[in-house]
């Protein structure tokens, strides 16, 4: 499980585009939340297309995506659309504790993100539990793009920390996660 606190202050943005952090300019890609329940089918196969094996950690274990680490469920399909419809009940409201985001190039998906907020806690926080980019624009800076969005919104609605988790062989996710500033804060095992 990785985590980073978010900062109070707002991220710099110019319009559409995102500045990172480290003043890369981010693609223009336009993220909202949504409640369109009618587009969750087409949300499940843009997901279920972009996730390798190697995505597989407890969550999808917990929550009957996966059989094991090494196989997702022949249901995956009927299990992500039961996750995102939980999601897409009505218009995300601050006490929504699952949310789902849409990210679109040129009206096109090319990423989601499925986030669950906790504010009843100690520290209010939020749990990423999937970051799903278009494999055609990995490395372009949507994730990035996404992560960015994410932080600004949380950080509006006061959430002080963002979790999440990563397959114990998504490698190429857990260098994505550090370079844009998450750590490792526990390990979990079964």
């Amino acid at each position: 499980v990785h985590q980073r606190a978010l900062a109070r202050a707002r991220l710099p943005h110019d319009g559409d585009h995102f500045a990172s952090i480290d003043g890369q300019r981010d693609p223009a890609v336009m993220i909202d939340w949504t409640t369109g329940g009618s587009e969750v089918s087409g949300l499940v196969e843009f997901m279920a297309r972009n996730i390798d094996d190697v995505y597989i950690s407890h969550g999808e274990l917990q929550d009957g995506r996966a059989t094991d680490h090494h196989h997702w469920s022949p249901r995956l399909r009927d299990v992500l659309a039961e996750e995102l419809d939980s999601c897409v009940g009505g218009a995300p409201s601050p006490d929504a504790m699952g949310r789902l985001a849409v990210g679109r190039l040129s009206g096109v998906v090319v990423s989601v993100m499925m986030v669950e907020i906790h504010r009843a806690a100690s520290t209010p926080y939020a749990v990423l539990q999937d970051l799903v980019v278009e494999r055609a624009h990995r490395g372009a800076g949507v994730g990035r793009s996404n992560l960015r969005w994410l932080e600004r919104r949380l950080t509006e609605e006061g959430i002080g920390r963002l979790f999440l988790e990563s397959g114990s062989k998504n490698q190429a996710a857990h260098r994505f996660f550090a370079r844009n500033g998450f750590s490792r804060c526990s390990i979990v095992m079964f």
